[in-house]
């Protein structure tokens, strides 16, 4: 009896096993799916002006380059700042608490 209990285990683990080895390639391509879609949409925003309000609500005003891998950072152009002009800027996005960003909908 325990050699069947002990055999339902070990094909119990495999079965189990190899769910979750389908459940990690499922999710891996899901993963890829949407980091494509989020590099897609960032490689759009380049190039376009963009207007973020930050958490102190002072308004900013720059052109959009681009984000670090993990999007704790954004590098502006241009940016005007209630002090003045900067030409080249990051931006952290912890800072951000929202980022208007216009794009030309026939170049999408």
């Amino acid at each position: 009896m325990s050699y069947v209990v002990s055999q339902g285990l070990s094909v119990y683990s495999l079965k189990l096993g190899f769910f979750v080895i389908c459940m990690d390639s499922q999710l891996q391509i899901a993963t890829s799916f949407l980091r494509e879609r989020f590099l897609r949409v960032i490689s759009i925003l380049e190039g376009n002006p963009c207007t973020a309000i930050l958490y102190d609500n002072s308004k900013v005003e720059a052109t959009f380059v681009t984000t670090t891998g993990t999007y704790d950072h954004i590098a502006v152009e241009d940016l005007h700042t209630p002090i003045g002009i900067i030409p080249t800027a990051i931006i952290r996005t912890k800072d951000i608490q929202s980022l208007k960003v216009e794009i030309d909908i026939e170049h999408v």
